[in-house]
């Protein structure tokens, strides 16, 4: 738990720092980049979501998602719909889980973190039951799923040496390594899995290619970038910025590589997943007291 530990203190302490420094310059994007106010975009709809809930999958096209809940040092994942009050399904994993995804059609991975080592672990949808570990180099932040459901995606730090590894939930190996930019915070995988998206602590974001490892391109978001998701169709990404208790997301073509407009965000958001119709933005919230899920228009 002290690596979970760690991630929750710096989220805090970023918390602090730009609210009493920093609030201004991320104003300063949505007012001189964006064509709508982040003030002026409601929420579709709200939905219960646990007490300390650290990430989430992307939606199904029904609305269903599952979430990993870590407080007070005890970690499981449950599943979560906008049409019950109460989750369709709970059970525990890992209390070294950092992060989860899913596949889409059976499989749920949840990256696993101390402070020096990690794996990952892989669950099925359906009966929910544990049936493979695979162990990584060093400690994994987080961790996507791509367009092949036989792959996932694990960031992993060591030595300050980030990479992406490729697990596949039959393996008990690692299948293949791409190395990221240092601080590499949040990712996502093109659609057609030919590209990584990688945000770092700075706001920059640099596109590496799969196979070759390297860096194609690179553009700044800004300061104040912790969690991001692309379009299915990879045309927008969608950033979320700010200060924990004052957020935005900032949607960004990435054609053009500039911010279109801002969308609102709940304070205290931990991560945003597109829906698979793309015209709606799922905003996962939770803190050691509160827990919800806001259901934002993709446009402004």
């Amino acid at each position: 738990m002290k690596f979970l530990q760690t991630k929750q203190q710096k989220l805090l302490s970023l918390a602090v720092v730009i609210v009493l420094v920093g609030a201004g310059a991320a104003v300063a994007i949505s007012q001189s980049k964006s064509k709508t106010s982040a003030s002026s975009v409601k929420p579709l709809s709200i939905f219960p979501a646990p007490t300390g809930i650290i990430g989430g999958t992307s939606p199904t096209p029904s609305g269903e998602l599952f979430v990993l809940v870590n407080l007070n040092g005890k970690a499981n994942i449950q599943l979560l719909s906008g049409t019950s009050k109460t989750p369709l399904a709970t059970f525990p994993v890992s209390n070294a889980a950092t992060g989860i995804a899913s596949n889409g059609t059976s499989t749920v991975g949840i990256s696993q973190g101390t402070l020096n080592a990690g794996s990952v672990a892989f669950y099925t949808t359906g009966s929910h039951k544990l049936f493979n570990t695979v162990p990584l180099p060093g400690p994994a932040i987080g961790i996507q799923s791509g367009p092949n459901p036989s792959i996932f995606y694990a960031l992993v730090q060591v030595n300050n040496n980030d990479s992406l590894d490729l697990v596949s939930p039959s393996s008990h190996k690692v299948q293949g390594s791409i190395p990221m930019p240092a601080d590499t915070t949040a990712f996502d995988i093109s659609a057609d899995g030919s590209t990584v998206y990688a945000l770092q602590g700075n706001g920059t974001v640099s596109l590496i290619g799969v196979t070759t490892g390297k860096v194609q391109s690179s553009f700044s978001v800004g300061s104040g970038a912790r969690s991001m998701a692309l379009s299915q169709d990879n045309s927008r990404l969608y950033v979320l910025k700010g200060s924990v208790v004052n957020d935005n997301v900032s949607v960004v073509d990435v054609a053009k590589s500039s911010v279109k407009y801002v969308l609102p965000a709940p304070a205290y958001a931990v991560q945003i997943q597109v829906a698979p119709n793309n015209t709606e933005l799922y905003d996962i919230v939770g803190n050691p007291s509160y827990g919800n899920i806001q259901v934002f228009p993709t446009n402004a």
